[in-house]
């Protein structure tokens, strides 16, 4: 669960930026003359010109070309040009070191502290200063909005720190069903540690399949529901329907939490009774 809340701290971090970049102002051959020997957050949407070196890319469009040092930056990729209602697969995310060679043209957006105190304009990230670099496909007059409806994660129980913790927990439950077996006498906790450990192995069993199944079904509805809300209060339009999916989206979650737990619940209850069937 930690990590669910962590995942979802991070694309939270991602939509604030994104919001952010909406309400900054577009660097222009105008804007570079009136901020020079100046800094403040821009945005940019370009082409990509040339690489230089492993960690700054030319990025330019009809009015300017600036650089864009990537350095420590996470790129995103909105991979799908897809302009329906509904959330789609969110950005992939690369880190600099991994982003390889990408084709002449690739449309970036950019938003963060642009630096005019040297000859060539220079985006980069510093303490403090994040800096946003997204590779998109699609419409760029909607990017903004495509961008912020799809960052969440699908399912926020499923993360990096997800194998990890599964792998400790089956650890430590065989080894406390070890412990607890060794002995005749009461084995209910011995048995209980071992359903635990081959809960996992069991999603796709009936007869919790059919709630796991539903789970993934409402947590889905909640994730729209979430994303319309999102993507209103960014146009600004709606404010009591903007209310009314967040509401709705949280009783949702709650129900799909409670029906997630039933499924496991039914599973463990059966893994018991068979485990106890089978050894005692």
């Amino acid at each position: 669960m930690a990590g669910a809340f962590v995942v979802r701290g991070g694309w939270r971090g991602l939509r604030r930026w994104l919001t952010a970049a909406a309400a900054s102002p577009v660097v222009t051959f105008r804007a570079l003359q009136e901020y020079r020997n100046d800094s403040g957050p821009f945005r940019l949407i370009g082409s990509l010109e040339a690489f230089e070196g492993r960690d700054t890319l030319w990025i330019g469009n009809e009015q300017v070309s600036v650089q864009v040092r990537i350095r420590g930056v996470e790129v995103y990729f909105l991979e799908h040009p897809d302009e329906g209602g509904s959330p789609q697969e969110p950005p992939r995310k690369v880190n600099w070191t991994n982003l390889g060679v990408l084709p002449e043209g690739t449309r970036f957006l950019i938003w963060g502290y642009l630096s005019t105190s040297s000859p060539i304009p220079l985006f980069e990230s510093k303490p403090g200063k994040p800096l946003l670099v997204l590779a998109f496909h699609g419409d760029e007059t909607t990017v903004l909005e495509r961008t912020l409806r799809d960052s969440r994660q699908v399912i926020e129980h499923w993360n990096p720190v997800t194998p990890i913790s599964l792998l400790v927990g089956f650890g430590t439950l065989l080894l406390v069903a070890y412990w607890e077996l060794r002995f005749p006498g009461s084995r209910a906790l011995g048995l209980s540690a071992l359903a635990l450990a081959l809960l996992p192995s069991t999603f796709f069993l009936p007869p919790g399949i059919f709630l796991f199944y539903w789970f993934s079904k409402l947590w889905a509805e909640s994730r729209t529901l979430r994303a319309t809300r999102d993507v209103l209060r960014f146009r600004g339009d709606a404010p009591e329907k903007a209310l009314s999916c967040g509401l709705h989206a949280r009783r949702l979650e709650i129900l799909a939490h409670a029906v997630l737990a039933a499924g496991a619940g039914l599973n463990v209850f059966l893994l018991v009774t068979l485990l106890r069937l089978t050894i005692l």
